[in-house]
C-alpha cells in the first residue's frame, strides 16, 4: 500500500528544504570551465571534441578541478538544481543538489525531441545520427 498523499507531500517538502539553493549550485558551476575535450568522453565513450564543441552541446558540459565531466541538472524553471560528475569508473552527484533533467542547447527550428537517460547517451545519439 502506498503512503497517503499528505505523507508524500511532507517527504517532498523535507527533501526540497534540505537541498542546496540554486544560487549555490550556479556559483559552483560558474567556477568550472566549459568542456571542449575530456579523456574519458573522447577515448572511452567516443564523444570527440567536435561533438562537445557543436552548437547543440557547447557549454552544456563542464570540467571540475579534478578533471571530471560535469553535467548540470535543470529545474523546469530553467535554473540549475544539481549536477552529476562522471569520469572513468566514477560517478557522483552534487551534495545537496537535486536530480532533474540535463538539456542540450535549444536551436532555432528544433522539432524532434529526444529523451535519453544521460547526457552521454544524448551526445552518443547525436554522434550516430
Amino acid at each position: 500500500m502506498s503512503p497517503q498523499p499528505a505523507v508524500r507531500d511532507r517527504e517532498w517538502q523535507e527533501l526540497c528544504s534540505s537541498a542546496m539553493p540554486a544560487a549555490d549550485i550556479e556559483k559552483e558551476l560558474s567556477r568550472m570551465k566549459k568542456l571542449t575535450w575530456h579523456r574519458w568522453l573522447c577515448e572511452e565513450r567516443a564523444i570527440g571534441k567536435e561533438i562537445l564543441s557543436a552548437r547543440r552541446f557547447r557549454g552544456r558540459v563542464r570540467i571540475d578541478e579534478r578533471r571530471n565531466a560535469v553535467s548540470p541538472h535543470i529545474a523546469p524553471s530553467g535554473e540549475p538544481i544539481g549536477f552529476e560528475r562522471r569520469n572513468s569508473g566514477f560517478t557522483s552527484f552534487s551534495a545537496g543538489g537535486q536530480r532533474g533533467l540535463w538539456m542540450s542547447n535549444r536551436l532555432a527550428g528544433d522539432t524532434p525531441l529526444f529523451v535519453c537517460e544521460s547526457p552521454v547517451d544524448c551526445m552518443s545519439h547525436f554522434a550516430l545520427a
